[in-house]
């Protein structure tokens, strides 16, 4: 009898401790808002400085004149509120705030600067970031500026050729 008590009481603390077994399941995730649609005449644009002279962009310092540019975004989702933007592209190695030429044979000493059109004071170079509100028609736009920019000096003739890439982000 001592022994099928004491195997009783083995089989029960087997099946209690299986009782207290307990599994714990986590879930997470994130909901956003919904893109805008990009207006057609926004999708690719090129912004075309003419000829300059390289005399005019010796000296640190001197610039072209600025040229605007509107990025548009139309049809967003009424829950989205505002758009926020990443700007990206090849630094200049002068200057980290400008973009680089990117023509291996083209102009040396000159970068393009980018800046919000409202305050050319406020550039927007690679990594730096910009908000639009959304508008009652469901719009968004971001008002920019460009211009060649000498940030030391010593300005080569040849072409230019610059890509800035807009990353967005919906809220």
């Amino acid at each position: 009898m001592p022994h099928l008590t004491t195997a009783l009481l083995l089989v029960l603390g087997n099946l209690l401790s299986f009782a207290t077994v307990a599994s714990e399941i986590n879930i997470t995730g994130k909901v956003i808002a919904s893109p805008c649609q990009m207006d057609s005449g926004s999708v690719s644009q090129t912004i075309d400085f003419e000829k300059l002279r390289s005399t005019d962009l010796k000296n640190a310092g001197t610039a072209s004149d600025w040229k605007n540019v509107a990025v548009k975004l139309v049809n967003c989702p009424p829950s989205t509120r505002q758009v926020s933007v990443t700007f990206d592209g090849s630094k200049a190695a002068a200057d980290s705030s400008l973009y680089a030429n990117q023509l291996a044979d083209g102009a040396t000493g000159i970068a393009l600067q980018v800046a919000q059109q409202a305050d050319t004071g406020k550039v927007q170079g690679p990594g730096s970031t910009m908000t639009a509100a959304v508008d009652g028609l469901r719009n968004a736009t971001f008002l920019l500026a460009g211009r060649l920019y000498s940030p030391g000096g010593s300005t080569s003739a040849g072409k230019f050729s610059s890509t800035v890439l807009m990353t967005m982000t919906y809220q």
